[in-house]
């Protein structure tokens, strides 16, 4: 899988506490280079997903940082934040289960591991996201069998399903 270059946007539906939720996911790419855009795509946001690489300890060290980004530009004090160490199926290891879990707890942002490249916990991660999202905020129920997207039938909407994470 190729890494993100900038930005990349994907629209994923999930199921969360009974109902349909679509999650708008804003892939801001961990590259410094690109570090400066990212501020303007925490203003708003319900959730932020901090991915980390679990066979390269240096994208673990950096998490912190952009923890403290996502505080410091977050204009929802109850932002919902989930550490993820993805990369779960490869057999080289630098940062372990418990590590990413000790930091979790300590900053009390919810973890979990995936694998991105194998779609395992993918779904359960987002999942996981929604359904905390839901009970930290009141977000009312939209009557989506009005919308209509152009150039997408209801139908082709219902069978859209999307993917995630680099």
């Amino acid at each position: 899988m190729k890494a993100t270059v900038g930005v990349d946007l994907s629209f994923v539906t999930v199921t969360a506490n009974g109902r349909e939720v679509s999650l708008e996911l804003w892939d801001t790419g961990g590259q410094e280079r690109f570090q400066a855009f990212t501020p303007s795509y925490y203003r708003g946001a319900y959730g932020a997903i901090l991915v980390y690489d679990v066979s390269d300890r240096r994208t673990f060290i950096r998490v912190g940082s952009w923890l403290n980004q996502i505080k410091m530009f977050a204009t929802d004090e109850n932002i919902v934040i989930i550490l993820v160490g993805n990369k779960i199926d490869l057999a080289v290891r630098e940062v372990s289960r418990e590590e990413g879990l000790t930091f979790a707890k300590k900053h009390n942002i919810l973890f979990i591991e995936t694998s991105a490249l194998e779609n395992q916990y993918v779904s359960h991660m987002l999942e996981k996201l929604a359904n905390k999202i839901l009970s930290t905020h009141h977000i009312p129920q939209r009557d989506t069998s009005k919308t209509v997207k152009p150039g997408i039938s209801a139908e082709q909407e219902k069978q859209k399903t999307g993917g995630c994470c680099s």
